[in-house]
């Protein structure tokens, strides 16, 4: 394409997740055809995320204030925490509807091959969590990926090594291996975490 600005807003988009060349090629060209007010408001809401979501100083999920919309409502159950490993996926849970405790996001899994150890997702965070509250279970919705059962059977240890008779609990049913939470409807949702599974 003879435009230089425009091959590089196509190159810009086909680096987001999910979009190829194609879709980033007409997601840019749409961006010509929007009007001047439209086209402010993307870019005032663009510019509004970079400057005011920050992480939840309790679960890590996307938030404008210190604590998350689930960690400050009172209503939720405290006790039981649903770890995941990102925002997309605590919302994918959450339309469920069925989930009614809170959740730690660990921002990524372990994955020795990339050079990703647990030091460098929120997994010390979970641990001192749990050293300082009243959670009686965690559940681990991790994807079920050979990174996300790695990164939960080593969750799963790190839990029994504190002593505190944690119930650690995985979910199951209704879930296919090498399935990615973003991606599974509402209703196999529900029932894995209706018939989660005890972690050994």
């Amino acid at each position: 394409m003879d435009s230089p600005s425009i091959e590089a807003l196509i190159k810009s988009f086909s680096k987001m997740p999910l979009i190829g060349s194609r879709m980033a090629e007409r997601l840019a060209l749409h961006i010509t055809k929007m009007k001047e007010d439209d086209l402010q408001t993307f870019l005032n809401a663009i510019s509004s995320v970079r400057q005011n979501i920050k992480r939840c100083k309790q679960c890590y999920h996307l938030s404008e204030k210190p604590l998350c919309h689930f960690c400050s409502n009172t209503k939720r159950d405290s006790k039981v925490v649903c770890v995941v490993e990102s925002s997309s996926d605590l919302l994918s849970i959450e339309k469920t509807k069925f989930f009614q405790g809170l959740y730690h996001v660990l921002d990524g899994t372990i994955s020795p091959l990339d050079g990703i150890g647990p030091s460098h997702i929120n997994l010390g965070a979970l641990m001192n969590r749990l050293k300082n509250s009243d959670v009686e279970e965690i559940i681990l919705a991790t994807n079920p990926t050979s990174n996300g059962e790695a990164t939960a059977t080593y969750i799963t240890k790190s839990i029994n090594s504190l002593k505190k008779n944690i119930v650690v609990s995985r979910i199951g049913l209704g879930i296919a291996m090498g399935s990615e939470l973003s991606y599974v409807d509402k209703f196999s949702l529900t029932r894995s975490l209706q018939f989660r599974t005890k972690k050994l």
